[in-house]
C-alpha cells in the first residue's frame, strides 16, 4: 500500500487507446492530445504536495503521500550521486518526460540516444533522463516539485499539460534576449502562440499540428460545387460564379448546399427532409465546445480578471452551431453524430463534405478512407481573422530547476541542431520552416493520396493558431470541463432552447466552479465536515425517505470520453427509472487525471461506492480498497452459470477475494497469415485447444511451442527466399518473420509459457522457472534461430509499426480488441488458431478484462451491489456494446460475433470461436497484476526486455539474476 497512488498503466498505449477510446469496433476519435491534465488537478496535486510538506491532512494519507516523496527524493539523490561519480566536473540536467509523448516503451531507446548524442556533443553538462509512466507523470512530477526536487527541462508537453503546472515554469525570454537567440526560423505567431501574458516566453516551438479545412472532392464535384480556396485571404467563386469573401458566412453557403437528404434534396431545397439527412456540409472532427468556438475566433471561458465568461463570439459560435444542428441543419446533431451518417469517423466515413481537422487526424485515422479529398483555408470571421486551431508540443525549463542554465543548453541541442531528429522521434511536423518540406515529403507517401493533396496549407494554417489557446488553463478543469461539456451536449440533444440564456447559465455555474477552486482551506474543511456529519443518515432511508445516493465513478479505463457521456447518462436514467430505493449518480473523470482524483478521495473519506469500468492494471493500483463480492454472492446465491467458471476465477484475488464478475472481455490468442502458410505449403495451425498439428511432412504432433517453433523457422524468409531452416538463408537481410508478439512487454510475452508474476508469493522478486525459459525462448528466436524480429527489425520496414497487418509476420499471438482498431489496411487472407500449449501441456491465453469493482468505503455497498447487478445482468448487452468489448455472458457472444465481424477485414470468413474458446485459457496470475512500485519496476523488467531485443551475445540467466536483484531492492524500497 506504500505505492497505491503509482499508477501502473504500461504503455501498450495502443491496446490503452483501443480499450478506452475505440469502443471495440471503430477507431475511435482520439482524445484531444494532452486531454484533461489542467489545474483542476492541480488541486489534487496540491493536496498531495500538502501531504508531502506540511503533514496537514489525515494521517494514513499524509504518511503514505510523505512516503512517497521520501522514497523519490532518495531515489533521486541516489541518481545524482552517482551521476556525480560518472561524470566527474560535469553538472547534471534531468530531463522529465511523461506529461505527452514518450513514456511508452518505444520510445526509450531513441530518447537516450538524444541523451547519448548531447552528452557526446560537450563535456560540461550530463543529461540524465527520466521516463515516467504518462497516467502518473502528473502526480509524480507535481509531488517532485512539492518536494524540492524538481527536474531541470520537461518534455515533450502540450498546453494542457502546461498548464496544469501554472506558475512552475521559467521565463524564456531572458535567455532568448541575452543571447540574440534565433527565432528567424519559426514563424513569429507560432513564437507568439508559446507566451503565456502572465508568465512569460514558457516554450519555443517544436512539434505542432496544424487545423484546418478538410474536403471531400468527390461530393462537391457531385453537387457541380467549386472547391473553397487554399490560400488565406483569397476570394471564394460561389455556385453562381460569384468572387465572395471565404468567411463564415460563404461555408455556410456551401454546407447547406452539401447538405442532402435520402432524396436527394440539399438543406436549401422546399422538400428537403431533415429527419433522413444522409450527407451533411460541415463538421467539426473530435473537439469540444472550446474547439469549435475557435471557428470564430480565439478566445476563453477564463476573463483577463480570472471570473467565468463566454466571449461575444463564441456566444455567436454557439448559436451558429445550435442553428446548423436545428435549424438550418447543415451540421449533425447529437443523434445524427452518434448515427451510421457519421459512423465515429465523420470526414472518412464519406458523409461530411467539409470537415475541420488537425494534421494528426492524417497520421492515425484515414487509413479507410475512399475518396478524393483535399485541404483547404479556414473561413474567415465577421472581423475578417481567420483562425486555425493548434495543437502543439515543446520542452519547458522549471523555475525550481536546479541547472537552468544547463537546461537551456540541452533546449537549444532539442530545437536547434537536434530539431529534425526530436520531431521526427515524436512524430510531428517541425515547426522549423526549414524542415517542413522534408517532412511533408515524407509524410505525404504515409498518408492515403497524400501526394495528391496540398500540405501547403497545413504549412500556411500554422500562422493563424488559437492564440490564447483552447486548451489553455481554467480553474478547477475538471468540473468546468464537465459543465460546459453538458452545455455542448445539450445543445446537440435539445431543439427549442433558448440558447443565449443557457449561455447565462453556464457563466453563471463555471464562475461558482471558478469561485470553488479559490476557496481558502478552511472552507474547504468546514464543507468536508458538513459532508460528514450530512454522510452519517442512516442506509438506504434518509430523514425525507428519499432514495439513497450510489455514486458511479468513470476513467480508469472506458467512458471518459466525451462521446460516452450521453450512453452513460442513459444506463444512469434506465437504473434509476428501473426500481425508487436508489438514485444512481454518474461521475466522469478524464482519464489522465482520474487515477489521483480517485486516490484524493479516498484519502479524504469521500470514497464513490461503483467504480468501472476497470481493468487488472487499474484495480491493482488501488490494491487494497476494493470489497470483496464473495458474502454477496453467496448470500443470494447469485447466478453465475452464464460465465466461463475459468474466467470468474481471473477476478479473484488471492488475498482479497472476488474482486469483480466478468463483464468486458478481450482474450488473445494466434493469427495466422493465410497467404504465407499457403505460398510455403505449410499446414495452418489447430483451431481447437487440445487438437493435434498435422506438420508438414504430415505427421500428427502436439500443438505446443516446440510445434510453432518448427513452423516459425519455415515461415522465416529473407530477401533471397530462403527460409530459416537453409544452410543459406541470410540472417541480416530478413522480409517475413515466423511468429511475433504483438504489441506487449515482458510479462505479456512470457505468458507463451504460462501464467505468472514477477513477485512471489511471499512478495520477493522473481522470474518464475517457466517465464526464465521463455526469455531464452524469445533470445534464441531473436539471435539464433532467428524467426523473431530483434529491436533491429521490429523498428524496420518488416514489422512497419504493425507486424501483423504489415503482412511480413506468419504467425502474431494479439488481443481481441486489435481487430477492433487495428486491421483496417490488412490486405491478404488471415484465421486464428489456438495458442500452443506449454511444456506441461497447458495453454494459456492472456486476457484483458474490464469488470466494476464496489469499494470497501463505500457508504450503502448492498446498494452499490444492486447497481453491480443491473449493469452485468438485465443491461450487460447494452453496457458491453456501449464499450464496445467481447461480453463475458455466454448467451451474449454469437449475437456480438455478428455484428463484429460485420465490422472487421473478412471478419465474415474467420473462426471467432477460436476467440470464444480462448476466454477459457486467461492467465491466473494475470500479466498486468498487482506489482510493488509498478512504474520503477516496470521500467526496470521493460530494460530487461529491450536488452534482450538489442545486444546478442548476452548470459541471459546473469541478466536474470541481475533483474531479480534490481527487483528486489525496488520492492524493498518501496516497503520501507
Amino acid at each position: 500500500m506504500k505505492k497505491r497512488y503509482r499508477l501502473i498503466l504500461s504503455l501498450m498505449a495502443i491496446f490503452m487507446v483501443t480499450v478506452a477510446a475505440c469502443g471495440g469496433t471503430e477507431p475511435a476519435a482520439p482524445a484531444e492530445p494532452d486531454a484533461a491534465v489542467e489545474e483542476a488537478a492541480e488541486e489534487v496535486v496540491e493536496e498531495a504536495a500538502e501531504e508531502v510538506a506540511e503533514e496537514a491532512v489525515e494521517e494514513d494519507a499524509a504518511e503514505e503521500m510523505e512516503e512517497d516523496a521520501a522514497e523519490e527524493e532518495m531515489a533521486e539523490e541516489a541518481v545524482e550521486e552517482a551521476a556525480e561519480e560518472a561524470t566527474g566536473e560535469r553538472t547534471q540536467v534531468r530531463w522529465f518526460v511523461g506529461l505527452g509523448a514518450g513514456s511508452d516503451q518505444p520510445m526509450f531507446e531513441p530518447q537516450e540516444q538524444v541523451v547519448a548524442d548531447f552528452n557526446a556533443s560537450q563535456d560540461e553538462i550530463e543529461l540524465v533522463l527520466e521516463i515516467v509512466d504518462a497516467d502518473q507523470a502528473y502526480t509524480t512530477l507535481a509531488t517532485q516539485i512539492a518536494a524540492g526536487n524538481a527536474p531541470d527541462i520537461v518534455g515533450p508537453v502540450g498546453i494542457r499539460g502546461r498548464d496544469f503546472f501554472r506558475g512552475a515554469w521559467m521565463d524564456l525570454d531572458p535567455y532568448i534576449q541575452g543571447e540574440s537567440y534565433d527565432l528567424s526560423d519559426f514563424d513569429p505567431n507560432l513564437v507568439q502562440f508559446y507566451v503565456d501574458q502572465a508568465e512569460g516566453q514558457l516554450g519555443l516551438p517544436f512539434a505542432i499540428f496544424p487545423s484546418y479545412l478538410s474536403y471531400n472532392i468527390e461530393l462537391f464535384d457531385e453537387a457541380g460545387i467549386p472547391y473553397p480556396p487554399a490560400e488565406y485571404g483569397a476570394p471564394y467563386t460561389n455556385i453562381d460564379g460569384e468572387e465572395v469573401a471565404w468567411d463564415i458566412a460563404a461555408m455556410r453557403d456551401v454546407a447547406l448546399l452539401l447538405t442532402v437528404d435520402a432524396n436527394g434534396n440539399d438543406a436549401t431545397s422546399a422538400d428537403f427532409d431533415a429527419e433522413n439527412i444522409v450527407q451533411f456540409g460541415y463538421y467539426e472532427q473530435w473537439t469540444d465546445f472550446r474547439g469549435a468556438a475557435t471557428l470564430f475566433g480565439a478566445g476563453s471561458l477564463v476573463a483577463d480578471d480570472g471570473t467565468a465568461q463566454v466571449p461575444d463570439h463564441w456566444r455567436d459560435a454557439a448559436n451558429w452551431f445550435y442553428d446548423g444542428m436545428w435549424n438550418d441543419v447543415f451540421y449533425p446533431n447529437g443523434a445524427y453524430d452518434a448515427s451510421d451518417v457519421i459512423a465515429g469517423n465523420g470526414f472518412e466515413a464519406g458523409n461530411v463534405a467539409m470537415s475541420h481537422t488537425h494534421l494528426w487526424y492524417y497520421g492515425c485515422c484515414v487509413g479507410n478512407i475512399g475518396f478524393d479529398y483535399n485541404f483547404a483555408a479556414m473561413p474567415a470571421n465577421a472581423s475578417g481573422q481567420a483562425t486555425a486551431k493548434m495543437h502543439a508540443d515543446t520542452f519547458g525549463i522549471l523555475k525550481d530547476a536546479s541547472n537552468p542554465d544547463g537546461a537551456w543548453e540541452v533546449l537549444k541541442f532539442f530545437l536547434g541542431d537536434n530539431a529534425e531528429t526530436m520531431t521526427t522521434m515524436y512524430g510531428g511536423m517541425p515547426a522549423r520552416l526549414s524542415l517542413q518540406d522534408t517532412y511533408f515529403e515524407t509524410f505525404a507517401g504515409t498518408v492515403p493520396s497524400g501526394d495528391s493533396v496540398d500540405w501547403q496549407v497545413v504549412v500556411d494554417s500554422m500562422g493563424f493558431a488559437d492564440n490564447p489557446n483552447h486548451e489553455a488553463y481554467m480553474p478547477s478543469p475538471q468540473e468546468a470541463n464537465d459543465r460546459y461539456n453538458e452545455f455542448w451536449s445539450k445543445l446537440a440533444q435539445e431543439p427549442g432552447l433558448d440558447v443565449d440564456a443557457e449561455i447565462d447559465t453556464l457563466v453563471a455555474d463555471l464562475q461558482a466552479i471558478y469561485d470553488a477552486a479559490g476557496a481558502p482551506a478552511e472552507d474547504a474543511a468546514a464543507e468536508e465536515a458538513e459532508e460528514e456529519t450530512a454522510e452519517a443518515a442512516p442506509a438506504f432511508v434518509s430523514p425525507t425517505g428519499e432514495p439513497i445516493e450510489v455514486r458511479w465513478f468513470v476513467g480508469l479505463g472506458a467512458g471518459s470520453d466525451q462521446p460516452m457521456f450521453e450512453p452513460q447518462e442513459q444506463v444512469v436514467a434506465d437504473f434509476n427509472a428501473s426500481q425508487d430505493q436508489i438514485e444512481l449518480v454518474l461521475e466522469i473523470v478524464d482519464a489522465d487525471q482520474a487515477y489521483s482524483t480517485l486516490a484524493t478521495q479516498i484519502a479524504a473519506g469521500n470514497a464513490p461506492a461503483i467504480v468501472g469500468p476497470v481493468g487488472i492494471r487499474g484495480r491493482d493500483f488501488f490494491r487494497g480498497a476494493w470489497l470483496d463480492l464473495g458474502p454477496f454472492i453467496e448470500g443470494e446465491n447469485y447466478d453465475l452459470s452464464d460465465f466461463d467458471p475459468n474466467l470468474v476465477q481471473f477476478y479473484v484475488d488471492q488475498a482479497e477475494g472476488q474482486l469483480g464478475l466478468p463483464f468486458a472481455i478481450f482474450p488473445s490468442y494466434l493469427s495466422y497469415n493465410i497467404e504465407l502458410f499457403d505460398e510455403a505449403g505449410i499446414p495452418y495451425p489447430p483451431a481447437e485447444y487440445g487438437a493435434p498439428y498435422t506438420n508438414i511432412d504430415g505427421e500428427e504432433v502436439a500443438w505446443d511451442i516446440a510445434a510453432m517453433r518448427d513452423v516459425a523457422l519455415l515461415l522465416t524468409v529473407d530477401a533471397n527466399g530462403n527460409d530459416a531452416t537453409s544452410a543459406d538463408f541470410d540472417a541480416e537481410n530478413i522480409v517475413q518473420f515466423g511468429y511475433y508478439e504483438q504489441w506487449t512487454d515482458f510479462r505479456g510475452a512470457a505468458t507463451l509459457f504460462g501464467p505468472g508474476s514477477l513477485v512471489a508469493d511471499d512478495g520477493s522478486a522473481q522470474v518464475p522457472d517457466h517465464w526464465v525459459e521463455a526469455a531464452k525462448w524469445f533470445y534464441d528466436g531473436m539471435w539464433n534461430d532467428v524467426f523473431y524480429p530483434n529491436g533491429a527489425y521490429d523498428a524496420s520496414d518488416v514489422i512497419a509499426g504493425n507486424g501483423f497487418e504489415a503482412g511480413n509476420v506468419a504467425m502474431s499471438h494479439t488481443h481481441l480488441w486489435y481487430y477492433g482498431c487495428c486491421v483496417g489496411n490488412i490486405a491478404f487472407d488471415y484465421d486464428f488458431a489456438a495458442m500452443p500449449a506449454n511444456a506441461t501441456g497447458q495453454a494459456t491465453s492472456k486476457m484483458h478484462a474490464d469488470t466494476f469493482g464496489i469499494l470497501k468505503d463505500a457508504e450503502y455497498p448492498e446498494a452499490a451491489w444492486e447497481v453491480l447487478k443491473f449493469f452485468l445482468g438485465d443491461n450487460a448487452e447494452t453496457m458491453t456494446q456501449m464499450y464496445g468489448g467481447m461480453p463475458a455472458r455466454l448467451s451474449l457472444q454469437d449475437t456480438y460475433f455478428e455484428t463484429f465481424a460485420g465490422t472487421v477485414p473478412s471478419g465474415d470468413s474467420v473462426d471467432w470461436q477460436v476467440v470464444v474458446d480462448s476466454m477459457g485459457f486467461a492467465d491466473n496470475p494475470n500479466h498486468e497484476a498487482y506489482m510493488p512500485s509498478p512504474q520503477e519496476a516496470n521500467d526496470r523488467y521493460n530494460e530487461f526486455w529491450a536488452l534482450l531485443a538489442q545486444e546478442p551475445g548476452l548470459d541471459v540467466d546473469a541478466e536474470i539474476e541481475s533483474l531479480v536483484a534490481d527487483l528486489q531492492a525496488i520492492y524493498d524500497a518501496a516497503g520501507e
